[in-house]
């Protein structure tokens, strides 16, 4: 890291590159009965996590178009932040589903305890998560 005169530093890329990795965090669910651990989302993670909420398509004068699809919301943001102790994920991101199904209907409550819970240490609300991920209204633009 560079200072420019007296007081500004400039970040230069060593130092984005050098940056602590996403803390983990344990957290014992409620609803679970049990201790779980969850990680903070990347930059990368976050975007991916918007992307997978949107159904792309082409109208018929070739642009395309998105809609917010909140199909599986709040477990695709589950399978990204649970993690073991060393922070390695337990689910892949297309394994929502299969959470889902394994927390059945019995243990909703636990899916709204842990979602929130993974927002609130990834710096949101829940109101936020839910704002933010809807993007462009349905039938905006995402080409020029």
């Amino acid at each position: 890291m560079s200072t420019v005169g007296n007081e500004n530093k400039v970040f230069g890329r060593d130092d984005f590159l050098n940056l602590p990795k996403a803390e983990i965090h344990e957290y014992f669910c409620d609803a679970l009965q049990a201790t779980v651990y969850l990680k903070e989302l990347s930059a990368l993670e976050q975007d991916q996590y918007a992307k997978s909420l949107m159904n792309f398509k082409t109208d018929k004068n070739g642009r395309t178009r998105f809609e917010h699809d909140p199909e599986g919301l709040r477990l695709k943001y589950l399978v990204r932040s649970l993690c073991d102790v060393n922070g390695k994920r337990l689910f892949k991101n297309d394994e929502y589903e299969l959470l889902g199904e394994t927390l059945n209907g019995r243990n909703n409550r636990a899916v709204g305890e842990l979602y929130e819970k993974a927002v609130e240490i990834n710096g949101g609300t829940e109101e936020e998560m839910e704002k933010n991920s809807n993007g462009t209204p349905e039938g905006g633009s995402n080409s020029d």
